[in-house]
């Protein structure tokens, strides 16, 4: 699928007026490399593999998010920079996100967002631990100036 969603930026490249939308084997994609990280973290660090609802419709400019509310997580994906510029985000942006999580599951809170902790997890699950994503400014302009369409989470 990682071909498809590279397949399917460029297209939307070529297409101005093309959807900013991931396909649902896309989305399904990312959910099953968010259960892989887990996996893969838990047999490392010794926390839960549990994996979290995921959700495609953060906005803005932010690739990525977990959120702890209420003592229940959850990951969100911005699907329009997903769906832009795929290579920058899949499997890196999942990675990230899932990091925040097994930091939490293994340290509690009060750690810092990107600090060692967090770096190690990035690491060993093979990423380079960078804060911010690289999607060009022309490219998010375009985002930023799409129009809205129905939400799906997985």
């Amino acid at each position: 699928m990682i071909n498809s969603m590279a397949a399917n930026n460029k297209q939307i490249s070529a297409d101005a007026n093309a959807p900013l939308r991931l396909s649902p084997g896309d989305r399904d994609e990312i959910v099953q490399r968010v259960t892989e990280f887990y996996e893969i973290a838990a047999r490392r660090f010794g926390c839960s593999a549990h994996a979290v609802p995921v959700s495609f419709r953060l906005r803005g400019r932010a690739a990525g998010q977990w959120r702890l509310r209420q003592g229940q997580e959850s990951l969100h994906f911005n699907e329009r920079l997903f769906a832009a510029d795929p290579g920058q985000h899949m499997p890196d942006t999942v990675a990230h996100e899932v990091a925040h999580s097994v930091v939490y599951r293994c340290h509690g809170r009060g750690k810092r967002p990107h600090g060692p902790e967090w770096r190690a997890v990035m690491k060993y699950l093979g990423f380079e631990p960078r804060v911010t994503h690289e999607t060009s400014p022309e490219l998010l302009a375009r985002i930023d100036s799409a129009g809205a369409f129905e939400d799906v989470d997985a």
